[in-house]
C-alpha cells in the first residue's frame, strides 16, 4: 500500500466528513443542489476525490446522486420517514438490549450529561444533543453493524426532525423519554428501556405525520 494511495483515501474520507458535517449543521439543507463544480471551487479540491466523497455520502443516505454527476442533499417523503423510523426502532431497541450488560459508569454519566444539557438547550443545539444521546446508545452496543447506521440517526434527528419545529411540550417529552431510558439501563431493565425508545420514536414520527397531514 503506497503513501500516495493512503493519502488519496484520506482526502476522500476527509472531504466526505466535511460535507457530512455541513449537512448536519444545516449549511446544506434537504433538497439543496451540490454541484461538483461548485463544491470543487468552494472546497479547493479536484473533482476526483470530490466525486468519490459524494459516493460515500450516497451510501450513507446523506446525498442523492444524479446522472449529471451532481448531488442533492437527501429529502424524506412521509413514506420514507415512516420506513426510517421503523428501521430505527429495530436498530435502537437492539442497541439498548446489547448495551445493557456492557454499560460502564462512564457511559451512564455521559447519557446523564446529555439529558441534563437537553434541559438547558434549544433550537439546533437541542437536536444535536438528542442525536448524540441516540449515537451513544449505538456506540455502547459494541455492535459494528448497528454502528454503521449512525448517519441515519443523525439525518433523522439533526436534519429532518428540525424541519417540523419543536414545541416546549415536545421538548419536555423528549427529555422525559431519555431520562427514563437512562434510569432503566442503570437498573439493567433492558426491556423497559426498549419500550421507552419505541414510545419516543413513535411520538416523534406522529408529530411529523400530523404536520404532513395539515393542509398546505
Amino acid at each position: 500500500m503506497t503513501s500516495a494511495w493512503r493519502s488519496s483515501v484520506s482526502l476522500v474520507e476527509e472531504t466526505a466528513a466535511l460535507i457530512r458535517e455541513r449537512v448536519f449543521a444545516g449549511r446544506y439543507r434537504p433538497g439543496d443542489r451540490l454541484t461538483q463544480a461548485g463544491l470543487s471551487a468552494e472546497l479547493g479540491l479536484s473533482r476526483t476525490p470530490l466525486r468519490e466523497a459524494l459516493r460515500l455520502l450516497e451510501q450513507d443516505g446523506i446525498v442523492v446522486l444524479d446522472s449529471a454527476g451532481g448531488a442533492s442533499v437527501a429529502t424524506a417523503t412521509p413514506a420514507q420517514l415512516q420506513d426510517a423510523y421503523a428501521f430505527r426502532e429495530a436498530l435502537e431497541t437492539a442497541a439498548c438490549r446489547l448495551a445493557c450488560p456492557r454499560l460502564t459508569p462512564g457511559i451512564l454519566a455521559e447519557l446523564d450529561r446529555l439529558v441534563d444539557e437537553q434541559r438547558r438547550a434549544a433550537g439546533p443545539r437541542f437536536h444535536q444533543l438528542v442525536s448524540r444521546f441516540h449515537a451513544v446508545l449505538l456506540e455502547a452496543s459494541g455492535n459494528s453493524y448497528l454502528q454503521k447506521h449512525l448517519s441515519l440517526v443523525r439525518m433523522a434527528e439533526e436534519v429532518f426532525r428540525p424541519g417540523y419545529g419543536l414545541t416546549a411540550e415536545a421538548s419536555l417529552d423528549t427529555i422525559g423519554f431519555h431520562a427514563a431510558v437512562v434510569n432503566c439501563l442503570r437498573q439493567h431493565a433492558a426491556e423497559e428501556a426498549e419500550q421507552h425508545i419505541r414510545t419516543y420514536l413513535a411520538h416523534q414520527l406522529e408529530i411529523m405525520m400530523q404536520q404532513e397531514r395539515q393542509p398546505q
